[in-house]
């Protein structure tokens, strides 16, 4: 490609990564607006998966190169590996906090708070040291992460089996968006 080429196709992605990221953050503050009125605790969770979304939007569009000194490539990697892992651990929280609480035993939400929080400690933990056997890392990272989104989705089947009708309502709004992440 030319360089002219190059640098369209480059704007056009800062461009696009940066409307996302605005939207996020008008997203973060009305949500955060209606949690100061209804004190509902999901909207905090919400707002954090928000939160996430906007890091990763920032990372993987290079907001960080401009405002951050020093920030490479593989900074860029590790940011954006952590921010994927506190959206699928603010997702799980949303979940955890908007299903009905007899839908789903204290157990059940354990589990799931626990499948959810290996990414983002396996995330962390790959930010200590690249060099070290980081093939295994990534493999134990894209791991985590499948078993966390298979977990979050059995146990919001299970809470649809058992009558739940906000789990219903999770289901049909996010997997075709989840699905098209997916791919």
């Amino acid at each position: 490609e030319t360089a002219t080429s190059l640098a369209g196709r480059k704007g056009g992605f800062r461009l696009f990564y940066g409307l996302f990221t605005g939207m996020m953050f008008v997203t973060l503050l009305y949500t955060l607006m209606v949690h100061s009125v209804l004190k509902h605790r999901f909207l905090l969770a919400y707002g954090a998966f928000t939160a996430s979304m906007m890091l990763l939007g920032l990372s993987w569009g290079g907001g960080f190169f401009g405002v951050l000194e020093g920030f490479t490539t593989l900074d860029q990697v590790r940011m954006n590996f952590v921010a994927v892992a506190l959206a699928l651990a603010s997702a799980t929280w949303f979940l955890i906090s908007f299903v009905e609480p007899e839908m789903l035993s204290a157990k059940a939400r354990q589990r799931l708070l626990g499948f959810a929080l290996l990414p983002l400690a396996v995330a962390l933990g790959r930010n200590l040291n690249l060099a070290w056997e980081w093939r295994l890392i990534d493999s134990l990272l894209i791991t985590s992460f499948t078993a966390s989104i298979i977990a979050l989705y059995a146990t919001a089947l299970l809470a649809v089996r058992r009558g739940s009708a906000s789990a219903r309502l999770l289901l049909v709004g996010w997997t075709l968006p989840a699905l098209v992440g997916v791919a």
